[in-house]
This record gives C-alpha cells, sequence and structure tokens, in this order.
C-alpha cells in the first residue's frame, strides 16, 4: 500500500509541469516536416534536443528559452522541439549527430549544419550567436579554415569560440587550436580565453604522460585569468568542473606553489557564488572546485598493483567547514528555487555535492523532498538508488532502482532507467536469475516495438548492458538462464520492424 502512495505521489507531481517551454511557436510536426518547411520558405532551423529530466536542458530552459531576447530572436528560425523520448527521436540524433543532451543546432534550409551553440552562457552571448550565426550561414569547418588562412573577422571568432566544440564529433587537434588561439585577435579578450582553453584540454588529452615541468607554459596565462572576473565568466563551466584536474597536471603535489595557486582559484570562486546576475545552479556550482580540490589534496597516492587495488574506493573525509558550507547554502538554494526547471538544476547539484562531501543523509533528505517537486522524479531516484548502494543497503538501493524505472517516462527514458534497474540486479542481487530474465524480457518487450531502439543514446544502452551480461556469466555459471533469456528475445525480434538489428545485438552476449 505504501509503495502504490508513493508512486502515485510521483506521478502526481510531474504531470503538472510542462515539458515544453512557453511562448516559443515550436514547429508542431515532425522533424522531417520540419526540414521540409525549411526548405520550402527559405528558413533556417533552430534545432534543440534534449530530455525533460537532464539538469542542464533543465538550466537552458531557464536562462535562455524563458526569456524575452531568445523568443525574440528564436522567431527568425524555424524552432524545432525534439525531445529524446519523441518517436524516432533517437534516429535523428544519430543523423544530425547529437552529443549528450542537450544539444543545440542552428541548420541551413537545406539542412546542413551551421552551428552548436554551447551551455554556460549569458543570454545576451546566446542570442548574439544566433544572430551571428544567421547573418553567416556558414559552416564552422568553413569560418575555422578561413581563420586560418587569416581571413577572420571578429564576429567570426566570437562564433569559434562560442561553438560547442566538447558536443563536435569532428574534434580539433591541440595543434589547431593552438594556431587559432595565436591568431585571434588580442583585443577579444574572451574570445582569445576560450581558445586557450580549448588549446590547453586538447594538449592535456593528447600529452597524458606529460610532467607538471612540461607543462608550466599554462600557468602564467592560467593565473592572469583568476584575476578578470570577466575571462572567468566567459569559462564558468571550466573554472567550476575542471579545476582539479587542470591544477593536478600543471602542478607537482609537492610544488608550493600549487596551494597558492589553488587558493587563487578560490577567492575567484567566491566572486560567482556572491554575484547575483548569474543563476541559482551557476551560483551553488561556484562551491564544487572547494571539493574537488579537497580532495586532490587527501586523496592518498596511486599504488602500484593489480586492477582491484586500483578500483577500491577511498573514502575522503571533509572538514566540519567544507561541510557546513555546503550544507548553509544548499539550504538558501532550496528556498530560492521557484520554479521547476531551476529546481531540477540546481537540486541535483545540491543532491550531488552534498553526497560528495559525505553528508549522505542531507543529501537524501533532499533527493526524497524532490520527488514530489520535480517534474522527472525518476532522475532524483537514482541518486538515492546510488547513495543506498554506496552504504551497502543492496535491497534499498534495488528498491529505489525498480521505482525510478516504474515511474520513467518515455520511451527512450524507460529504457535507460530500465537497464540500469537490470545491471543494478547483475551487482547486487547476481544470484537472483529469475528477476533477472523477468525485469530483462519486460523492459525489452517496450523497446524492441520501437524503431529507435538501435539508434542513439538506446542503441549505447543496449551495448553496454550486453556487456554487462557477458561479464555476469563470465565464470560460465549463469549460461542457462542466458541461454533462455536470448532464446526468448530472439524469439521477440522476429516479430518487430528492428529484426536484423535485434537479433544482432542476442548475439553478442
Amino acid at each position: 500500500m505504501r509503495a502504490a502512495v508513493f508512486l502515485c505521489v510521483i506521478i502526481t507531481s510531474f504531470q503538472i509541469f510542462a515539458k515544453v517551454p512557453t511562448g516559443i511557436d515550436w514547429y508542431q510536426g515532425t522533424v522531417e516536416s520540419a526540414f521540409k518547411e525549411a526548405k520550402k520558405t527559405k528558413r533556417p532551423l533552430f534545432l534543440y534536443w534534449g530530455a525533460i529530466w537532464c539538469p542542464p536542458c533543465n538550466q537552458i530552459k531557464k536562462t535562455i528559452f524563458s526569456t524575452k531576447p531568445f523568443k525574440k530572436m528564436v522567431k527568425k528560425f524555424i524552432p524545432v522541439y525534439l525531445d529524446g523520448d519523441e518517436k524516432r527521436a533517437q534516429i535523428w540524433s544519430d543523423k544530425l549527430g547529437t552529443r549528450g543532451y542537450p544539444t543545440m543546432l542552428v541548420l541551413s534550409p537545406l539542412g546542413k549544419e551551421i552551428m552548436r551553440l554551447p551551455t554556460g552562457v549569458s543570454v545576451s552571448e546566446y542570442v548574439n550567436l544566433m544572430d551571428l550565426t544567421l547573418k553567416k550561414m556558414l559552416p564552422i569547418s568553413k569560418i575555422v579554415e578561413n581563420a586560418l588562412q587569416g581571413k577572420a573577422s571578429d564576429d567570426d571568432w566570437k562564433l569559434m569560440a562560442g561553438y560547442s566544440w566538447y558536443q563536435d564529433n569532428k574534434k580539433l587537434k591541440a595543434k589547431t587550436f593552438k594556431q587559432l588561439y595565436d591568431t585571434v585577435p588580442k583585443r577579444l579578450l574572451g574570445d582569445r580565453s576560450r581558445f586557450f582553453f580549448l588549446y590547453m584540454s586538447a594538449h592535456l588529452q593528447e600529452n597524458k604522460k606529460a610532467t607538471p615541468k612540461e607543462l608550466a607554459q599554462f600557468i602564467p596565462t592560467l593565473e592572469s585569468f583568476l584575476d578578470s572576473p570577466r575571462l572567468i565568466r566567459a569559462n564558468l563551466e571550466t573554472f567550476f568542473y575542471e579545476a582539479s584536474d587542470i591544477v593536478s597536471r600543471l602542478f607537482a603535489a609537492t610544488d608550493p606553489k600549487r596551494e597558492l595557486f589553488i587558493k587563487k582559484w578560490l577567492k575567484a570562486m567566491e566572486d560567482i557564488e556572491n554575484d547575483e546576475g548569474l543563476s541559482l545552479d551557476e551560483r551553488f556550482s561556484a562551491l564544487a572546485p572547494i571539493v574537488y580540490f579537497h580532495i586532490l589534496k587527501n586523496k592518498p597516492p596511486k599504488k602500484e598493483g593489480n586492477k582491484k587495488d586500483k578500483k577500491e574506493k577511498v573514502t575522503i573525509k571533509f572538514p566540519k567547514a567544507i561541510q557546513q558550507r555546503i550544507s548553509n547554502k544548499a539550504s538558501w538554494v532550496d528556498k530560492n528555487a521557484l520554479d521547476s526547471y531551476s529546481r531540477q538544476s540546481v537540486m541535483s547539484t545540491v543532491v550531488w555535492l552534498l553526497r560528495k562531501t559525505n553528508q549522505v543523509k542531507l543529501a537524501q533528505k533532499y533527493a526524497i523532498a524532490e520527488l514530489a517537486k520535480s517534474s522527472a522524479p525518476w532522475y532524483f531516484i537514482s541518486s538515492l538508488a546510488y547513495m543506498s548502494e554506496q552504504k551497502k543497503e543492496n535491497k534499498k538501493a534495488l528498491k529505489w532502482l525498480e521505482k525510478g524505472w516504474q515511474v520513467a517516462k518515455g520511451h527512450a527514458t524507460r529504457l535507460q532507467w530500465g537497464t540500469s534497474y537490470i545491471m543494478g540486479i547483475l551487482r547486487l542481487a547476481p544470484k537472483n536469475e529469475k528477476l533477472l530474465k523477468e525485469v530483462s524480457l519486460q523492459v525489452m518487450d517496450e523497446i524492441l516495438v520501437e524503431d529507435d531502439a538501435f539508434y542513439g543514446r538506446n542503441k549505447k544502452r543496449l551495448q553496454r548492458l550486453a556487456k554487462k551480461l557477458v561479464k555476469w556469466n563470465e565464470d560460465k555459471s549463469h549460461t542457462k538462464v542466458l541461454q533462455d533469456l536470448k532464446v526468448s528475445l530472439s524469439q521477440k525480434c522476429e516479430t518487430v520492424n528492428v529484426k536484423n538489428s535485434c537479433l544482432d545485438w542476442v548475439k553478442t552476449f
């Protein structure tokens, strides 16, 4: 009875929230017909790809889509709202080359990609990027080509600096980013700072064994950025979430300069935390470097040994002062996040940072409270499952995973949460073959009737599940039930439109 009431409360809660941002004349019809309309009317398309549960998607809806400047600018486009759970949406994901939620594209009237718009920027910059894209209507690859030949205007540099490179399937090499960084006019400070980070990030990725001494070239420029509130705001996501990764690569643990650099970084974040012009999530995320740097300074050195040793979980203790600072700000956020978009975005960050600082009970309290407030409570249920599993409460973790799957909405979302439940069974109740087979067949019965079952995120989830099933049966102790499952699934494959892809997938485990 309690479970039924629990589910009823959750289902009622998210039904009252609007999935599609209002005040925008989103195209009514299929993506295919939107492309035809664009070609016919010679209007470019603005295409949003996201999900109702995705925190960054809700951040964009709050900080960009809900604003008057965006609503005015988007009228110049055919705006297409493509939810990942719509029919055939994952097929379009592959066609458009999307990389995670949200992906925001500007496409020409002929359907050619022109621009990938970023997250983590102000509405004024976002709208300006849309305007510049509209005026240029040149693919970013062509603009880069022109820039390398010395033919880029200031507007071109702004488009390249604002482009969402991290979502590009054809990422440029560090050498190219360095060329762009060396070429961009010095008067374009914000744009130049972004090329610096793109170059540094690519260089670090391509030179994983480089020593801090070999990477010292980056320190003076990065340090100068910490003195500039403007340049920090131009690169917020980098300063929030790449703090310890950057510092750990640029400074040796024994280098006394490292601590001074960290203090300077954290002082800069205090200004961001108190900036009333930023969103709640941005202000709360300014606390993330505190957590990252504390972990960096206190994690034990890597041990040489077997893989099992390397995977051992190490709990980092946090001082009361850090925990109190996070919890106090969490309380303030909870009181000030008054709309559904803000809450879905910032409360997920609240739960995450509380959990990272070992305040699990408080994190659970906030997550449970969101179940009756969130437009997608299954997202917070995943956090509750994870926290229960970390506490070795396996039965409770499985219950949460089951409930998350039960209330999840949309075929792609239900596959994601359904496969999470199955993989939870494999980890936490590996001997419960009956439950594994039962849930697997239910999850697959739902997804296999969809034409996009083996496209986009769906395909990746199914590939991941297949690998987990293979690992589960490494010792051959589950061969019989796995064979029974494969027979049942193969029979199902024969009845659906995705027959060939389905049968190929079954052969992989």
